[in-house]
């Protein structure tokens, strides 16, 4: 007897998991980036973002309904167009997570850097540390669990909800005015930089099938989520742009930090400060587990070696870590050196989830073949957004050219079982 598989995903969970996903350490940067960038600008990038994400999430639901055993993008893409281009996509994920991780985890200790004046090559040192421990915590069968994983994203919530909320009494108008002082190509370029801030929607769309009822609360969860992610976003730069004065230059390392000291005071920059660390410190375990596990699903498609694929004792994939271990030292010294900024590895991310929603897109359309207006547009909006946002990444999309070149060149290799 065959027992019908329980559907347990309703509106409340769905919300949870979807903001759980996309918010992310990036946020303690990216309003003092995007306000540095584009001025009052930022705002009509970070609603314009919001909203466009909205039939990105809905298409990725679809596809999930298309693909209900679906493990993410490369599998979405591998369906439609086979094992080459699947592949690939897994790559354009797995090589610039060493590229955000570290810039992530400097943006939280940018904060003890503006706080207690840590200096910067203890700044540096103190992030390997952290992504060494991580990465030997995960070796050893430690991870984090979903309790834990729940309180990062309520601190996240509490800090930037804290950062609006008190920002209110001290914002000055004026702060945005002029709207565009960079012009409007300055917009696209701080949308470029909102990317690195949504990824994370492609990652929980396969609950769309978990749905006890689906027609309706799908659609209810993903806007609910929206309006709760831009929310925050966009209530977090405003409140940076109307507090801070211009040309203040920890505007782009610590704002919220710098938002709360001057709307409060000290102690409570020092509260932000400390849920800053603890944001990029516990969310580094969790990013590893996830990537090393990426890692291996490539390297049992022949794509990377194959020992990357073999669980230790533990039940980990040992080499898979140390690959990325690696990975983050070098992107941290180069950092270090001062080659790439950290809005620089905001641009490299981006950069890959745009190409991705771009292939993903394409996939839906082939695996779905969609014949109403209605599941249309998903896929138009997102190939008008992918073609018109590519520009912007200007020459950090030689890191992409880079990867693909390295994936051409190597996959015959490791296919062959030449490197092990």
């Amino acid at each position: 007897m065959v027992t019908e598989h329980k559907k347990h995903v309703n509106v409340s969970t769905a919300i949870a998991l979807y903001v759980s996903s996309v918010l992310g350490g990036g946020i303690l940067v990216l309003p003092g980036l995007t306000a540095a960038t584009a001025g009052a600008g930022a705002l009509i990038a970070w609603v314009a973002v919001s909203v466009i994400c909205l039939p990105i999430a809905l298409m990725f639901g679809r596809l999930s309904s298309a693909l209900p055993d679906a493990g993410g993008v490369s599998s979405f893409v591998r369906n439609a167009f086979g094992d080459t281009l699947g592949d690939l996509t897994g790559w354009l994920y797995f090589w610039v997570i060493p590229f955000g991780q570290p810039a992530v985890m400097l943006s939280g200790l940018a904060y003890a850097h503006y706080e207690f004046g840590l200096p910067r090559t203890a700044t540096y040192v103190l992030a390997w540390v952290i992504l060494c421990s991580s990465c030997i915590l995960n070796i050893i069968g430690t991870r984090i669990s979903a309790h834990a994983q729940s309180a990062i994203t309520g601190a996240i919530i509490v800090l930037l909800f804290a950062t609006i909320l008190v920002s209110f009494p001290k914002v000055h108008a004026e702060a945005y005015q002029p709207l565009l002082p960079h012009g409007w190509s300055s917009v696209g370029s701080a949308a470029a930089l909102i990317m690195w801030a949504y990824v994370g929607w492609e990652n929980v769309s396969s609950i769309a099938e978990e749905f006890r009822n689906p027609k309706r609360d799908f659609i209810i969860s993903i806007v609910v989520s929206m309006v709760i992610i831009g929310g925050l976003y966009a209530g977090s730069t405003a409140a940076v742009l109307g507090v801070v004065p211009p040309g203040q230059q920890d505007i782009q390392t610590a704002p919220l930090a710098l938002v709360l000291r001057l709307a409060v005071g000290s102690w409570a920059s020092w509260l932000a400060t400390a849920i800053a660390i603890m944001i990029v410190v516990g969310s580094a375990t969790a990013i590893i587990w996830g990537t090393s596990s990426l890692g291996a699903s490539l390297a049992r498609s022949g794509s990377l070696p194959g020992k990357m694929a073999i669980r230790n004792s533990k039940g980990s994939f040992q080499s898979s870590v140390l690959v990325l271990l690696a990975a983050y030292t070098i992107v941290l010294f180069v950092m270090y050196l001062g080659w790439v900024q950290i809005s620089d590895a905001a641009m490299i991310v981006g950069g890959s989830a745009v190409i991705t929603y771009g292939l993903c897109a394409l996939a839906y359309v082939r695996l779905t073949r969609p014949k109403r207006l209605t599941s249309w547009l998903p896929p138009i909006i997102t190939g008008i957004f992918v073609v018109a946002l590519l520009p912007f990444f200007g020459k950090m999309l030689v890191v992409q050219f880079l990867i693909a070149f390295a994936y051409f060149g190597l996959r015959s290799i490791f296919r062959r079982g030449l490197i092990s």
